[in-house]
């Protein structure tokens, strides 16, 4: 079991409004809810190579993406798979501002997204988003581990259990970070470890 924190502000860009089901409704314990992946420059091609060079967990216990890897040989593959999607017309369509070269500049960037990605189903992740400018956090946890799904924009996203609001007065005392997604510091998570049998 892992935590990790994440800001709603994917690509940089603020959500104003976080935390709202297809409905328009504020989400509630136990619905399912999609959050984007960071950076995401993941395509379904580039999941096929990435199984191929053993970057997939394949027993039944975990089936996702290994929490530690090889970012040199992560970096040549999306160049790859970069590549020979430019060159075929017809699925030009995956490639889109997240997964252009300039992704491949920033070690940092595919270390979050990967982060993100590489969640197992026993792995917790706070997210801290907006609502009416209000700053609010729900914690939530994966609902199937190493699933990739996409809108029809081709823009990937993992689905994820609602857990619960995180408390006013356990939000203000978490630790702020401006990345997209980080491991929670060990003070955070024994401040939401009491949230999740509730």
């Amino acid at each position: 079991m892992s935590f990790y924190g994440m800001n709603d502000f994917l690509d940089r860009k603020i959500t104003r409004n976080s935390f709202i089901n297809e409905n328009g409704k504020l989400i509630n314990k136990g619905d399912i809810y999609n959050l984007k992946i960071p950076w995401g420059f993941i395509n379904p091609f580039l999941e096929k190579k990435l199984y191929d060079a053993d970057f997939y967990n394949k027993d039944e216990k975990n089936k996702g993406l290994k929490k530690e890897i090889d970012f040199n040989n992560f970096q040549k593959i999306i160049k790859e798979n970069l590549e020979e999607l430019d060159k075929i017309p017809l699925l030009r369509k995956w490639i889109h501002k997240n997964n252009t070269n300039e992704i491949l500049k920033s070690k940092n960037k595919l270390k979050q997204s990967y982060m993100f990605m590489s969640l197992y189903e026993n792995d917790y992740i706070l997210v801290k988003g907006k609502n009416n400018g209000i700053e609010e956090a729900y914690l939530f946890q994966v609902e199937e581990e190493g699933v990739i799904k996409y809108d029809k924009f081709c823009i990937p996203y993992c689905s994820f259990i609602v857990k619960c609001k995180i408390p006013d007065a356990i939000y203000k005392k978490l630790k702020s970070s401006s990345k997209e997604v980080w491991n929670l510091g060990s003070n955070d998570i024994k401040l939401i470890k009491s949230l999740i049998n509730e």
